[in-house]
């Protein structure tokens, strides 16, 4: 007789949280508490994300949730 035999590995799904935009940010929400903050900070702003640091961003998601889902939130 021949049995498969089950896989036991686990496939976790991930969730990666990004605030690309930070003190830069313009759409001047009443709910966001970050404006008030970032106008307090001797630097403003550190700038933008550049498009290489995102492209690694999601690289190292994909090759770290290794085959479960990745999901990417923008705040």
């Amino acid at each position: 007789m021949f049995f498969a035999q089950e896989s036991t590995e686990v496939v976790m799904d991930i969730s990666v949280m990004l605030k690309p935009a930070s003190s830069n940010c313009n759409l001047s929400c009443e709910y966001c508490f970050y404006r008030s903050l970032s106008e307090q900070r001797q630097e403003f702003t550190k700038g933008m994300m550049s498009t290489e640091t995102a492209q690694k961003v999601v690289d190292m998601a994909l090759e770290f949730a290794d085959g479960g889902n990745v999901y990417f939130t923008f705040q």
